[in-house]
């Protein structure tokens, strides 16, 4: 594998969440040899801008390899880097499906696998309902409401815009992050949209989250919304369709549930 095939591989996976990309991230990595680990290292906070594990995987490892550590080293790093992170999320998860065990209607939106995996604990425990939009346009909320619905959870899968109209039906919001900023949780697009019509219901807003999605202050600057793939919305004669898959939410609207 080549530096630029791994790259390639993480900047257009546009179906999985921040956890699945790191670890895809980390295991590609381990694989590369000589040159094309550095070459991937410089190339990294490109492939997924809005990715603040990435992004913090990549601060990590440059400044290791400005400091003349080798590819034995970086690689060892990384993997480090990955399982620090994988232990917080357990931590996380672990401690979320106890402090929101006293809802029963829950909403979400996307496919976080931290909030699949809570809402399987709290599932394990008591009867619940999702309520789930598609999450277009790639459309894995379908995909996670097929997940939930496996494991014998009561799923409710709607349109995005229907999601804000129904959101006063639940008892809570459970969202997962791919960032978060200084002033913003940054998660899948229509997060804002769902937070905002839970806050006017007064509805709680939890974002069960790991420590590596906080960027620093050397990564912060490097976050990025990028624009993707017109054609995933619509192609149109004399229509310009922007397409991105996420927004940004005033953390003062949502409670943080992290270890």
């Amino acid at each position: 594998m080549t530096a630029k095939e791994l790259f390639e591989r993480i900047r257009n996976d546009n179906l999985s969440g921040a956890s699945e990309l790191l670890r895809k991230a980390v295991q590609g990595i381990e694989q590369l040899e000589g040159d094309e680990l550095r070459k991937f290292i410089k190339l990294l906070p490109l492939a997924q801008p809005s990715m603040a594990s990435l992004l913090t995987l990549w601060d990590r490892l440059s400044r290791a390899m400005d400091a003349g550590k080798d590819n034995e080293e970086l690689a060892k790093i990384a993997r480090n880097f990955l399982e620090s992170a994988e232990q917080s999320k357990r931590e996380t998860v672990e401690f979320a499906s106890k402090a929101l065990s006293k809802y029963k209607k829950f909403a979400t939106i996307s496919f976080s696998s931290m909030v699949f995996n809570v809402l399987l604990k709290i599932g394990e425990r008591q009867k619940i309902s999702v309520l789930v939009p598609e999450s277009r346009p790639m459309c894995e909320g379908k995909l996670l409401a097929q997940e939930l619905a496996k494991n014998g959870i009561d799923v409710v899968l709607v349109a995005d815009m229907a999601a804000v109209w129904l959101v006063k039906t639940v008892d809570c919001v459970i969202l997962g992050a791919d960032a978060i900023t200084s002033k913003w949780l940054v998660n899948k697009v229509g997060t804002y949209a769902l937070t905002l019509a839970a806050k006017h219901a007064k509805i709680p807003v939890f974002v069960v989250a790991s420590v590596d999605k906080i960027l620093s202050k050397h990564t912060e600057p490097l976050f990025s919304i990028p624009d993707r793939d017109p054609s995933e919305l619509a192609e149109l004669k004399d229509v310009k369709v922007k397409n991105f898959y996420f927004d940004l939410t005033p953390l003062e609207w949502v409670v943080m549930v992290m270890r």
